[in-house]
């Protein structure tokens, strides 16, 4: 089937775009929340540094350090759950775009096709509704 490839124009360039910039803000939600997480990590060091410190060892204890670590997966994660939805919704958009093409596609082969048997004559014989006519005599 090496024949002409039928295209059909593309319609809705707004879906398109948007489809396009969900794909992107899902990636840009996933970079962000990985660089929170591990700023909220970090951060949580820093702090405890700083406050043993400013009040010693005592007040070192009070915080844990694993608080920090603890948002910081709940940032990741909750960042994770927004790029899964996101980059869905483009998906989503870009396989209802895929549909509604391949339906146009279809619709003009088959009318395309139409036109070609249409066009085509019809045999001698269908009239007499036989595909053999003897000939009787000379």
């Amino acid at each position: 089937m090496s024949g002409p490839q039928l295209t059909v124009p593309p319609r809705f360039r707004v879906l398109h775009f948007v489809s396009a910039l969900f794909k992107v803000l899902a990636w840009l939600i996933l970079v962000l929340s990985g660089l929170s997480a591990i700023a909220a990590g970090v951060g949580s060091v820093l702090v405890r540094q700083m406050i043993r410190r400013a009040a010693g060892p005592e007040g070192a204890i009070a915080l844990g350090g694993v608080e920090g670590v603890l948002v910081g997966v709940a940032v990741f994660l909750a960042g994770l759950i927004y790029f899964l939805l996101f980059y869905a919704a483009g998906e989503m958009i870009q396989l209802q775009l895929a549909i509604e093409e391949n339906t146009r596609m279809t619709a003009a082969l088959l009318l395309k096709l139409e036109e070609s048997e249409s066009a085509v004559p019809e045999p001698q014989g269908s009239a007499t509704g036989s595909y053999y006519t003897p000939h009787s005599g000379p």
